[in-house]
């Protein structure tokens, strides 16, 4: 591009003359059908694709000269299976109850991937600390990247000598290790509409299970003295481990005695600190989430057709519609259904991670249809 004053510079987006074509291969079975005069149905689907060449888009070394990069990132598969069944369990002269389940669940793997020993980060979700979406071939690209304690062969914390503080990964240059997996178990819909004569009432129940989500607000609150987490600062303590000193991975550890009080210690509530840290990233990633929520409620009526007619109107109906009413979850903060970033992120982006997120508030909604 041109510059101010004459002369030429790089532009934002950099070129890459050795760009393959991204290929897809997809195998998907099916069954579908109806029984009992179709009251019930079912359509099931079984899916497995890999995309080889995969086009990433990412941030590239300032070095480059450029700030964003087309390349060929990887093959990736996705495997799943999805169910939805349709049903009317009852339905009389006056009241009918239609019902629509949703299941969904898949696995998604990196089978290569075209970048360092460390893997593929998305760097518009390192946003706090040292936690960010990151994958490498084995791995999901659904997986959490950031600084966990270290352990010995045992499996048994290691401290620092020094300190009498866990040592981090951070301390081994190793500042993101493995440390969560966003993707669910599975998840359900059920979609339910009931009417009785002119009355209908439906509703949208979501269910997930599993998947980790980053409680970034937690840290913060934690590392500032304002989680309930901190309550304990005056409370001395021994931090149960062995010690760094040399024969941490004999058969004989040395095992950590040294004690050591929060409210005199800075360094506890710091991630990342030379001689070992108080707490980590991986400490905020919370495991296996699950929740209930009601998506929506909506309650109509609908204006008998001898009324209709009178305003010389093919329908009219009223209806009250509340969203979010209520969340069942077994995760700490405010709202698991988060994402750090914006949709211009591409991509899962920053789902599953939360820092300064809002849980979606309640509303509540009436109107007017009227067709004519």
């Amino acid at each position: 591009v041109t510059t101010t004053g004459g002369g030429y510079a790089y532009g934002f987006t950099g070129n890459n003359f050795k760009l393959q074509p991204q290929f897809t291969k997809s195998f998907e079975y099916g069954l579908e059908g109806s029984f009992f005069k179709k009251r019930l149905g079912i359509n099931l689907s079984v899916y497995k694709n890999k995309t080889t060449d995969q086009i990433f888009f990412p941030r590239v070394s300032y070095g480059a000269g450029f700030v964003l990069k087309y390349f060929n990132g990887g093959d990736v598969q996705n495997k799943g299976i999805e169910i939805q069944l349709t049903g009317t369990p009852v339905k009389t002269k006056n009241v009918t109850w239609d019902l629509t389940f949703n299941f969904d669940h898949f696995e998604n793997t990196v089978l290569k991937i075209n970048a360092g020993p460390g893997g593929y980060y998305e760097s518009d979700t390192w946003v706090y600390g040292n936690l960010r979406t990151q994958t490498s071939p084995g791995k999901s690209i659904y997986s959490l990247y950031g600084t966990a304690f270290a352990k010995n062969d045992k499996g048994q914390l290691l401290i620092s000598p020094t300190t009498g503080l866990p040592v981090t990964t951070s301390n081994f240059n190793q500042p993101f290790v493995y440390v969560g997996d966003r993707a669910p178990d599975f998840s359900i819909g059920i979609l339910n509409s009931i009417s009785y004569k002119t009355f209908t009432l439906s509703f949208n129940l979501d269910i997930r299970k599993g998947g980790d989500i980053f409680n970034g607000t937690e840290m913060a609150l934690y590392r500032n003295g304002l989680s309930t987490r901190t309550l304990d600062r005056e409370t001395p303590r021994i931090i149960q481990g062995v010690l760094n000193d040399g024969l941490q991975n004999t058969a004989n550890p040395t095992p950590n005695n040294i004690v050591i009080t929060p409210y005199f210690r800075n360094d506890f509530y710091q991630s990342t600190a030379a001689g070992g840290a108080g707490f980590v990233e991986a400490d905020f990633v919370e495991k296996n989430i699950k929740w209930l929520r009601m998506r929506d409620l909506t309650l109509s009526y609908k204006l008998h057709a001898d009324v209709v007619k009178r305003f010389r109107i093919k329908s009219a109906s009223f209806f009250i519609t509340a969203t979010d009413l209520f969340l069942i979850t077994n995760y700490a903060g405010a709202d698991p259904s988060v994402n750090t970033n914006t949709a211009s992120a591409g991509g899962i982006g920053g789902m599953g991670i939360d820092y300064g997120s809002i849980s979606t508030p309640r509303a509540i909604n009436t109107g007017i249809r009227i067709s004519f």
